[in-house]
């Protein structure tokens, strides 16, 4: 007996090893093609980029002499972006699904249940069509544009919103030859990735309902089964920050937002306490409305010194002795006239007497 639970526990072990390494190979060709296609899209990208450059550089060298560029074959798609761009790999199946789906694929299976698969943090199932979102990375063009979500796709990792990051994709002949024969682009949204956009939701406060972007946002317990049609997930969502519990030794708002600094408007007063102002504003700072006596000093005779310094030319030493002459006669001539000044006072006090 001993002898078949040993051969049966050892057939067992090797159908795990079996399974485990064939799922495996299989992650690993599901990671090949998806880096095989972002190789491809990166390829195109980087030709699109070294194309526009070079043509931009020959417009400004050439100018008025700049060709058409929207000739040939694709005339009418000057400046129609690719198709790839909406056309982007899927990811690998085990990170296809809930916020817990990549935690348990970095280790051991666990054995999650359906719901459990749901529960963490994050915007994997927790973003649906019809929510309002925020775009926080991407281009400056793109970044911070609110919408509403049209399409969700949890295969390919982003989400489509309405009239937000909006391009020209150019189409090609094969996909509609009716279509392509009148108009050669069509106006769409590109995709999104879902990591780069935030929920946006409409919180009630003591200033009345505001729209507030989620950080966090987290599935969960309790499940319930969603309307015919509707797209609320089966889950509950939780928005990071709305559940806190008030307790008794916790300050009022109302004490927190009152205004507590009474100021009285006077020109004797300072508007700060002494030794406040140098914390708040350094104390050289070029922002500074009064500095102290001593600094203010100091700035005038660097000042004064520094427009000296500006006005002092290069003499020679003929300049410089005519200068020490131009002074001696200057000198003579003052002396001059105060001994004319005395003489007169001297004559005038004798014609007084007399």
């Amino acid at each position: 007996m001993q002898k078949i639970l040993r051969i049966n526990l050892n057939n067992r072990n090797i159908a795990l090893r079996r399974a485990r390494k064939e799922l495996k190979w299989q992650r690993k060709g599901e990671e090949k093609n998806y880096e095989k296609w972002q190789c491809a899209a990166n390829r195109i990208t980087s030709k699109t980029v070294r194309d526009e450059r070079k043509a931009r550089r020959e417009d400004w060298m050439l100018g008025p002499l700049a060709p058409d560029r929207d000739t040939g074959k694709t005339k009418g798609q000057f400046g129609a972006v690719d198709p790839i761009y909406m056309q982007r790999a899927e990811l690998p199946k085990y990170l296809v699904g809930g916020p817990a789906v990549a935690e348990e694929s970095k280790g051991e299976w666990k054995g999650l249940s359906r719901e459990e698969l749901w529960e963490g943090e994050g915007n994997q199932g927790n973003i649906v069509v019809g929510d309002r979102v925020c775009v926080v990375n991407g281009p400056d063009n793109v970044k911070g544009q609110i919408g509403t979500v049209t399409e969700v796709s949890l295969e390919k990792g982003e989400v489509t919103i309405a009239e937000v990051n909006m391009a020209d994709v150019s189409l090609p002949a094969y996909i509609n030859p009716e279509q392509a024969a009148g108009r050669k682009f069509n106006s769409v949204e590109i995709p999104i990735p879902i990591d780069d956009v935030r929920l946006v939701w409409k919180m009630n406060t003591s200033y009345g309902e505001q729209d507030v972007i989620v950080r966090h946002l987290r599935g969960g317990a309790p499940h319930t089964q969603p309307a015919y049609g509707s797209n609320t997930p089966w889950h509950t969502r939780y928005v990071g920050g709305t559940d806190q519990q008030t307790e008794a030794a916790d300050t009022l708002r109302a004490g927190v937002e009152k205004d507590t600094f009474e100021y009285e408007i006077s020109i004797f007063a300072p508007p700060l306490p002494e030794g406040v102002e140098h914390e708040v504003v350094p104390k050289y700072s070029r922002d500074r409305k009064t500095h102290d006596q001593e600094y203010m000093r100091r700035k005038i005779i660097e000042d004064v010194r520094s427009k000296w310094y500006e006005q002092r030319r290069l003499t020679t030493p003929t300049q410089e002795a005519r200068q020490k002459k131009t002074a001696q006669e200057q000198r003579h001539v003052i002396a001059e006239a105060e001994v004319w000044n005395v003489v007169r006072v001297e004559m005038a006090r004798s014609i007084s007497v007399h």
